[in-house]
């Protein structure tokens, strides 16, 4: 059971941070970014 939570934290973590860089690659200012990754994680 331990195990199948550790993945989808996994899994959830990859998600998060993949789509940190794509925001972060496309041309923003940082408060926009700011704005884009909140709504993301709330």
């Amino acid at each position: 059971m331990k195990q199948k939570e550790n993945e989808q934290d996994t899994i959830i973590t990859n998600f998060i941070t993949h789509y940190t860089v794509m925001i972060l690659e496309i041309p923003m200012t940082n408060q926009e970014k700011f704005k884009y990754l909140t709504e993301i994680l709330y």
